[in-house]
């Protein structure tokens, strides 16, 4: 059963899959409560690549499938300027 609510989620963004080449294909939030968000962006993957290993705000709708969360991201900003 998929559950799904809007919402905003604060974490670290931390590339989650890549291509033959090493290029980041996927991305996940880790929040402080250690959990696990699976980010699909309604934007390009470059702008979640300019944001890796720092802390953010992801708003969007969040799909919870099973065990895996799922936020279908609207926006991002950022919490902090530097890398962690």
């Amino acid at each position: 059963m998929k559950k799904k609510r809007q919402d905003s989620f604060e974490g670290v963004l931390i590339p989650e899959s890549f291509d033959e080449n090493g290029v980041p294909t996927e991305f996940a939030l880790y929040t402080s409560t250690e959990d696990k968000f699976i980010i699909k962006p309604s934007f390009s993957l470059q702008v979640l690549e300019e944001k890796i290993r720092s802390q953010v705000a992801v708003f969007g709708i969040l799909q919870i499938e099973g065990k895996k969360k799922i936020i279908k991201a609207q926006a991002i900003t950022p919490l902090s300027n530097k890398p962690l």
